[in-house]
């Protein structure tokens, strides 16, 4: 499997304050990259830089191919809430730097392309409520679609699920992993949850302090499924290799 992007050497300052330093990524295609690490290390920065929202102080990022079309999902919905879930999603349509429909649905117009996305994130009969009137769960989805209709060859996520009760945060990550299964998306993840990582990478970045190399990277081989044996071996190993890394230092690490 090739890889989507390489970077190399990233540092991040700001002002006085160094958040990252000699950071060395790479990721598969079709992979789901997980960066880990505890609060204030920096792994929303690095979630950035790599998505180029934000510039390196130092270092470069290098992708494979010329153009690759991204999209981001804030922890927040961040739904505009004058504008109904319909018209939420079909804002990617009107500012993404393509207008190519998608591969399977190439004669769909944008508003059909929208009523084929909300099939996928389950909101079926919801295109045409606003924001207020939807869950948090639903916000979500909704946040989801709008990357969807972007056609993202990349899709970076900021902890999507923290808000969100138990249940709910299942069924987003569920729903997630079957659709980047299945669309073969590269995808980034920050998330402070071990059980998360667990669960959803193909690899995992642990992040240690702020200003501080990658700790760790772990790369696993094969998908588990949720309460399965191989998941609760995965996540028992997990734990046992990253808390110590992270307490090392500190008094104890915090996720």
């Amino acid at each position: 499997m090739s890889v989507a992007v390489e970077a190399q050497g990233l540092r991040f300052a700001f002002e006085d304050h160094l958040v990252l330093e000699n950071i060395h990524v790479d990721v598969k295609a079709g992979e789901i990259s997980v960066i880990l690490g505890s609060s204030g290390s920096g792994k929303s920065t690095l979630l950035r830089l790599l998505a180029g929202l934000m510039k390196t102080t130092q270092g470069h990022i290098q992708f494979s191919k010329a153009r690759y079309q991204k999209a981001f999902v804030f922890q927040e919905p961040s739904l505009l809430p004058w504008l109904t879930i319909e018209q939420n999603i079909l804002l990617a349509h009107r500012f993404s730097k393509t207008s190519k429909p998608q591969d399977d649905s190439p004669n769909l117009t944008p508003r059909e392309q929208c009523a084929e996305i909300c099939e996928v994130v389950n909101l079926k009969g919801h295109e045409h409520k606003y924001p207020r009137e939807l869950s948090g769960g639903m916000k979500m989805r909704a946040s989801f679609g709008r990357a969807l209709m972007a056609k993202p060859d990349l899709l970076f996520l900021d902890e999507p699920f923290s808000a969100l009760d138990e249940i709910t945060r299942w069924d987003l990550q569920d729903w997630l992993r079957g659709w980047q299964k299945s669309h073969q998306i590269s995808i980034f993840l920050v998330t402070h949850s071990l059980s998360e990582a667990a669960l959803l990478a193909d690899q995992i970045f642990l992040l240690g302090q702020q200003g501080e190399p990658i700790k760790a990277r772990f790369r696993f081989e094969t998908a588990v499924e949720r309460d399965s044996d191989n998941y609760h071996h995965r996540l028992h190993d997990l734990k046992s290799q990253i808390l110590p890394l992270l307490s090392q230092g500190r008094g104890r690490g915090e996720m």
